[in-house]
């Protein structure tokens, strides 16, 4: 155990570790935001005639899915690079990335030249999840790990909440060559945030005093990785990072495809009007943002976290089923975003199972693997859901999402033996 005090440990003090954790928030949300632009921009015909796309809906779609390909993959390779070369010098680089790709793309005039922006946006996003948690492991004890993941998977499902009007707005009001240049500015705003708050460990943070340093070291059983060693691979044959990677894949795939085919569910099964359906689809983001903050609330306070996880597959699947079965087309519509939320509480709990079974100097890579594996899995998710739903109607698609908790459970409930074994 680390810790400069003998006898009794250092009680809560400082507050720099809550400011990094302010500026991976904001990080996550322009994120967001830069790579929602385009998803609204293939409905501007300005746009598509400019770029020569007009009524080409596979170079529309490509242009949105070279994102999402890089990003994915690009997680499996970012990781080491973070763990070798610390959090501080490679996230911020990756910001430079971001804010010029998405300037010189509103300067794009062929569609060959802003497929490229998005290739490169996505490889430098690609960097956000490995980042995050190996500044989560190094910066919070393991009894504040709940809500230090609670913020910034917030921004993940908060962030659309807001994106899509701002950036509807801002294509309104600057153009959408504008847009690009507005969310290139605003894309400095975590770079000036990393540049003052981020570090690769607390001993060497400025601005961090010593009796926070204290606690943190005094609250946790492994030393802060400063990335400059060799990168230890043991996680790949450990059976608690592959049972977190797996149960939050699960998870992850329920929420991908629900959140998906909301809006189609909500107008055509349901029979809402669009204006109702624009409203109703942005539930389950909210329903999201609730359980992620109700998972870090409750995780620092449990010993064993991955009870938790277990009663949130449970309750979610039960909130599908009565959802799919409720004639009321409101309580349907609401019982299916209280699934999406009672779900995600497991999501961050996931994360602090992952981040107490990899060690620190391989924190960055084992999240990419963990990442990289999600993302490749829950993108798989829309595609199951629309097949089922067009075979057997929308209860067969959420029946899959029912299944994949079940799959999520059960790893729960190996990982609680591993908890209560002692094992990790």
């Amino acid at each position: 155990m680390n810790s400069s005090v003998e006898g009794a440990k250092p009680k809560a003090s400082g507050g720099i570790r809550w400011m990094v954790m302010v500026g991976i928030f904001v990080a996550f949300c322009i994120a967001y935001f830069d790579r929602t632009n385009i998803n609204l921009l293939v409905a501007d015909k300005g746009f598509t005639d400019a770029i020569g796309i007009t009524g080409d809906l596979g170079k529309q779609g490509m242009l949105i899915s070279a994102f999402l390909f890089c990003y994915g993959i690009f997680n499996f390779f970012v990781g080491p690079v973070v763990d070798r070369f610390g959090q501080r010098k490679i996230w911020i680089g990756a910001v430079i990335v971001w804010a010029l790709v998405t300037f010189v793309a509103g300067f794009a005039a062929s569609f060959g030249f802003l497929l490229m922006t998005r290739i490169l946006l996505g490889v430098g996003e690609s960097v956000n999840t490995p980042a995050t948690n190996k500044t989560v492991k190094n910066f919070f004890p393991v009894n504040e790990r709940g809500k230090a993941n609670s913020i910034w998977l917030s921004a993940t499902v908060g962030a659309p909440i807001i994106a899509v009007p701002f950036i509807a707005w801002l294509i309104h009001a600057f153009g959408w060559r504008g847009s690009f240049f507005a969310l290139a500015a605003i894309g400095l705003i975590p770079l000036i945030l990393f540049a003052y708050y981020l570090y690769n460990t607390p001993r060497e943070h400025p601005r961090m005093t010593q009796e926070e340093v204290d606690y943190i070291e005094a609250h946790t059983d492994e030393v802060a990785d400063e990335g400059k060693g060799s990168i230890d691979w043991g996680f790949l044959k450990s059976r608690n990072f592959w049972l977190a990677t797996i149960g939050n894949a699960m998870v992850t795939v329920c929420l991908f495809g629900i959140t998906s085919w909301m809006p189609k569910y909500l107008v055509e099964t349901l029979g809402f009007s669009w204006a109702e359906m624009g409203i109703l689809a942005t539930l389950p983001n909210i329903a999201a943002v609730a359980g992620a903050w109700i998972a870090g609330l409750l995780a620092d306070k449990m010993k064993n976290k991955a009870p938790l996880t277990i009663y949130s597959c449970i309750l979610a699947g039960v909130a599908i089923w009565l959802g799919v079965g409720f004639k009321n087309p409101w309580a349907a519509a609401f019982m299916i975003s209280v699934a999406t939320g009672v779900a995600y509480i497991a999501v961050p709990i996931w994360y602090v199972l992952l981040q107490r079974s990899v060690n620190p100097n391989a924190m960055a890579t084992g999240a990419g693997f963990y990442n990289g594996v999600c993302y490749v899995l829950s993108s798989a998710a829309p595609v199951a859901l629309g097949f089922a739903a067009g075979y057997i109607g929308f209860a067969g698609g959420f029946l899959l999402m029912i299944i994949a908790l079940a799959i999520a459970l059960i790893a729960g409930l190996g990982f609680m033996r591993q908890e209560k074994a002692g094992l990790i």
